[in-house]
């Protein structure tokens, strides 16, 4: 282990050594491992590491697979994807994973992704979905709203945040994640997702969320509202209503998404100026810095009037 610190301090210098290890298979695993800590200095590693992905032994396999992610080197891409079919689960989980960090070369890797989201494992499955959301590829928006209906719950979070990383692409989702906050395990994922998407046929069902038992979820929602922005311009009553929150993360969120949308806020100035005698200290914190956005539109907006006046017909 400490031999190993050392060749990562030493760094590029280490890399032939640490590539000829490999070919033996007592050292093959650590080497793989000191190369990918090492990181994109390592490219020249790649070929070594590709053939070391026929390694009999798994462990070995799953570090090759992790370190090939680190170094980022697309020419491992079509390696790693055939990888994705490896007998063993880890092997299969960690290639997944590192097929999400080559950039823009990482979307050759999304219809073999997309395929993953059927293997056996719920874990690999899970970190298909994950390296979907990272690649963020509008194309696998339609098997990201299948697994949303997965047997495991943590796949349909995971397709939910993959969702929400894809962001207004995946509008055609909206109905699912919608249906989807009816599920336990899923609900505080959905609700962010339909913020990070941003269509206001979510506004409703957001608005009605600022009322619900978990906390979690009426924060959740009135930072999706914030986020939809203009859009929500109808969840405004809800948001002045969830100021009086008893849990602060939620009557601060929905101080803040007041600002964030727009002039049609001004209904929540009175509530507003209620909130600064509030106890809770980050409450007025977040109360004053709504009314201080609030003013600030105002006053561009009373510019952009003034201007237009001025201009000559």
């Amino acid at each position: 282990r400490n031999a190993n610190g050392a060749l990562c301090k030493i760094g590029k210098a280490a890399v032939p050594a640490l590539t000829d290890a490999l070919e033996q298979d007592q050292l093959c695993k650590a080497a793989a491992g000191t190369l990918g800590a090492i990181g994109s200095d390592a490219k020249s590693a790649v070929p070594s590491l590709i053939e070391a992905l026929k390694s009999e032994q798994e462990h070995t396999r799953e570090t090759v697979a992790w370190s090939l992610g680190e170094i980022g080197d697309s020419s491992a891409i079509h390696a790693l994807i055939e990888a994705l079919k490896d007998q063993n689960e880890n092997v299969r989980e960690a290639s997944g994973k590192a097929l999400s960090k080559f950039g823009a070369d990482s979307r050759v890797a999304v219809p073999a992704l997309i395929g993953t989201l059927m293997d056996d494992s719920w874990a690999v499955r899970y970190v298909a979905a994950w390296s979907l959301g990272e690649i963020g590829d509008e194309s696998a928006v339609y098997a990201l709203t299948k697994a949303l209906d997965d047997e495991h719950w943590a796949v349909c979070v995971g397709a939910a945040e993959a969702l929400g990383e894809i962001g207004k692409n995946a509008r055609t989702a909206v109905p699912a994640l919608i249906e989807s906050l009816k599920k336990d395990w899923v609900r505080k994922a959905a609700t962010w997702a339909l913020g990070e998407i941003g269509d206001k046929s979510a506004v409703p069902i957001l608005s009605t969320a600022l009322k619900d038992n978990d906390e979690n979820i009426r924060a959740g929602a009135a930072i999706a509202l914030g986020k939809i922005g203009q859009e929500a311009k109808s969840a405004v009553p809800a948001l002045i209503e969830a100021l009086h929150d008893e849990n602060e993360t939620v009557s601060r969120a929905a101080a803040i998404s007041l600002t964030e949308i727009g002039p049609d806020v001004r209904l929540a100035v009175p509530a507003l100026i209620e909130r600064l005698k509030d106890e809770r200290r980050e409450i007025r914190i977040a109360a004053a810095e709504a009314l201080q956005a609030i003013v600030e539109q105002a006053n561009e907006s009373l510019k952009k009037i003034d201007a237009l006046k001025s201009k000559k017909p």
